[in-house]
């Protein structure tokens, strides 16, 4: 078998093939008019539900112009023009560890930037990799005092180390 992995069948294997498979070996490129006609069909559905899709969507841009321009500038991997505005400015010199520095810019440019999520597994309040005053992605049921769950969340949890 090892030979047949670089180098092409001859016509008297592909006609074996064939054969084995159940197809004409006289036949090339043939393909079955069933097969055909479910293979347009699906193209025909895939182009209809495309369609409603373009329309609903177009509906919903025109409804929510705001959420309609921030999908347009996350597909455009664009960062929002309030974003150097955002950054904190760190004095040199002042001690201020990795994590704090870390956190401080998490919560100063989450509220500009929507598409910003993350989380830690059981060390977020340490590592300070929760964006305040967001909710976690976790369902509403699983809410505790501290995590307050929303399928629209910014803050994960990935489980105990």
């Amino acid at each position: 078998t090892g030979k047949i992995h670089g180098s092409a069948l001859g016509a008297e294997e592909v006609a074996g093939l064939k054969v084995v498979l159940g197809f004409d070996p006289a036949k090339s490129f043939d393909v079955d008019q069933d097969v055909l006609a479910h293979a347009r069909a699906a193209v025909e559905r895939g182009a209809a539900a495309h369609s409603e899709w373009q329309s609903s969507f177009e509906a919903w841009q025109a409804a929510n112009p705001e959420n309609a321009a921030l999908l347009e500038r996350i597909e455009a991997k664009k960062l929002p023009v309030e974003l150097d505005a955002a950054l904190p400015v760190f004095e040199a010199g002042k001690d201020l560890s990795t994590r704090a520095a870390s956190g401080k810019v998490l919560n100063a440019i989450g509220p500009v930037m929507p598409e910003l999520w993350g989380g830690s597994a059981d060390l977020a309040e340490s590592n300070n990799t929760t964006i305040e005053g967001s909710p976690s992605f976790i369902p509403a049921s699983r809410s505790t005092e501290s995590w307050k769950g929303n399928p629209y969340g910014r803050v994960l949890h990935f489980g105990i180390r």
